[in-house]
Order: structure tokens, then C-alpha cells, then sequence
């Protein structure tokens, strides 16, 4: 059967509208897990900094989660939710010590508030989120419609700098700051 050129064309717009309702499905709600994610950070910086006023500007010298377990139990940031983010399943029970629990971020010991503001002091781990699998989409067309689509993965997550700002990152950036830092669970 011979298509016309028209049909071919309807039928490659028509691929190209279920394939991106297809995505955005996919991921839609983790755009709004990925903002709590950040909003998560976020708190925890506000608490790392009031942390650093009482610790003469500098934040937990302990590795990753036994830092987070000094703001908890220092009362600086005591609700345990905070320290995972939406998109994890596991959650952490309330009362719980966060050295031994499964926090959902990373965080860099021994800085102070005096280091450059644009220092990156906690992070996602790597693929916390489904929207990892978010995608670059490149479509190719020939005289019979679509002939291949590749699909490229964006890997992104969430950055708490010194200054108190949480920013996602993606791509070359997110991989410039997990090489760089000494980021620990």
C-alpha cells in the first residue's frame, strides 16, 4: 500500500504528538518531586548556616549523613523528611538517627562560611530522580515517514551552594560538580 505525501506527513505529526504526550507522562509529576528536592536543600543550607553562626563559620565536619545527623540532633533541622527527597520510596521514621538512615542527599565536611559563596556544599545522589530519564529527541524523516528516533538521557540534579542557593544542574555541569567536589553519603 502507497501512502501519499500527505498521509505520510499526518502520520509523522500524528508519532511525533503521542510519543511527546507519551514523555511528558512519563515525567511530569517528578518535575514537581524535583522542586520539593530543592526545596529540601534548600532548608537543609538554612540549617547548615545557622549551624556555622553557632560553630564560629564552620558547618559539620562530619562526612555526609553523620553531618546531617549533627543538625538533627543539634535541633538545627529536625524533621527527618527533609532529608529525603520526594522521589525516594524508602522514608526515614521520625526520631530516626540520620548516620545510620537512608538520606537521599550528599554533603561536603569541613567548609566554612567564609569559603566562596559559589562552593557547592550538598547534592542529589546520583539517580534520585525517574527524571534522569528525561530525554534529548532527535527524529529523522525520509519519504516514507519516520525513519529513526534516538533518544539521548539528560542527567540533572539538584546543587546546594554556600551562599544558600539550590540550583539543578545538568549535563556537563552536574558532572563538573560531582568529579570536583568530595561529595559523601
Amino acid at each position: 500500500m502507497k501512502l501519499s505525501l500527505t498521509k505520510k506527513i499526518y502520520l509523522s505529526i500524528a508519532s511525533l504528538i503521542i510519543l511527546a504526550v507519551c514523555m511528558v507522562q512519563i515525567n511530569g509529576g517528578d518535575h514537581i518531586r524535583l522542586i520539593t528536592c530543592t526545596s529540601n536543600l534548600k532548608q537543609i543550607g538554612l540549617a547548615l548556616k545557622m549551624y556555622a553562626e553557632a560553630n564560629n563559620t564552620y558547618f559539620p565536619n562530619k562526612p555526609g549523613r553523620q553531618g546531617f545527623e549533627m543538625l538533627r540532633a543539634g535541633g538545627y533541622l529536625e524533621n527527618v523528611k527533609m532529608y529525603t527527597c520526594p522521589g525516594e520510596d524508602d522514608c526515614i521514621p521520625d526520631g530516626t538517627d540520620l548516620s545510620t538512615a537512608s538520606v537521599s542527599y550528599m554533603y561536603v565536611p569541613g567548609l566554612k562560611m567564609t569559603d566562596p559563596p559559589t562552593t557547592a556544599i550538598a547534592r542529589d545522589k546520583e539517580f534520585r530522580h525517574a527524571s534522569y530519564l528525561i530525554y534529548n529527541i532527535q527524529i529523522r524523516f525520509t519519504d516514507i515517514g519516520i525513519r529513526r528516533v534516538n533518544l539521548f538521557p539528560i542527567r540533572h540534579g539538584n546543587v546546594l551552594y554556600l551562599d544558600g542557593s539550590a540550583i539543578e544542574t545538568r549535563n556537563h555541569e552536574w558532572a563538573e560538580i560531582i568529579s570536583k567536589n568530595n561529595f559523601t553519603y
